[in-house]
């Protein structure tokens, strides 16, 4: 089921299958597997480079989500880069994540690998989930 979301290309700002950016991707799997519209965002920071930017749209997204111990399929990750809780992922089972970074292609990494595990800011899952309004 997730296949499709590995090796999507890295586009700032991008929203669909011929480029994302971390957000993208976490819009795109909620979209076409959940039929669940997320905010885009796209209108709302400058470029990959506002962190600041970034980091308040991520907080100001929370209150559509709950934080949760032990992360199931669909939920995402927020993750930390120099110091600041502005990486996304969905979480595709009990220890793996899709992300896609800057200059890179999607990919499928575990989530607890020593490269992501010190970075976990956090897991959520999207109350509507919660509540059973697909």
């Amino acid at each position: 089921m997730f296949n499709k979301y590995i090796g999507i290309p890295y586009k700032d700002k991008g929203r669909d299958f011929n480029g994302c950016d971390c957000w993208g991707i976490v819009q795109l799997v909620y979209k076409h597997e959940l039929n669940i519209l997320l905010p885009s965002y796209i209108e709302d920071y400058a470029s990959i480079e506002e962190l600041k930017e970034i980091e308040l749209l991520i907080k100001d997204q929370l209150i559509n989500w709950q934080q949760v111990d032990k992360p199931i399929t669909f939920d995402i990750i927020i993750m930390n880069i120099i110091g600041s809780p502005v990486h996304t992922g969905v979480i595709i089972n009990n220890t793996y994540m899709i992300h896609t970074l800057p200059g890179h292609d999607s990919v499928c990494d575990k989530y607890y690998d020593p490269r992501w595990k010190k970075r976990i800011q956090g897991f959520y899952r999207y109350k509507e989930i919660l509540s059973g309004k697909q």
